[in-house]
């Protein structure tokens, strides 16, 4: 095996550069900082969907309930629709003009 003169001192002198720079940087300390603020939304998240859950369940029979409403006062207007069309229809077929001459009080 052939080495080069002083690479293995220029290696071992960057090895202990990086590791200062590494030290210096407090990159274990930064890194369990990000891993705490990790956790913190995985439980911020966690704690809004079961809110969000707990929101549905409490809200559900009221929105079933006004759906039910809706889906009465949607047939009713139906309803006040077909009857307004019949009245249009009555009104149509009677005479714009009443021809009775007879005269009723005295």
């Amino acid at each position: 095996m052939v080495q080069e003169p002083g690479l293995l001192d220029e290696l071992e002198r960057r090895v202990e550069e990086a590791e200062r720079k590494f030290q210096a940087a407090d990159l274990d300390l930064r890194l369990k900082e990000l891993e705490a603020a990790r956790q913190r939304q995985v439980c911020k998240g966690n704690q809004q969907f079961i809110f969000k859950k707990v929101i549905s369940q409490m809200f559900h029979p009221i929105v079933k309930i006004q759906a039910t409403w809706l889906s009465r006062y949607s047939s009713d207007l139906i309803e006040l629709r077909l009857e307004l069309e019949r009245l249009e229809d009555i009104s149509k077929s009677l005479p714009l003009e009443c021809w009775n001459t007879i005269r009723l009080e005295p």
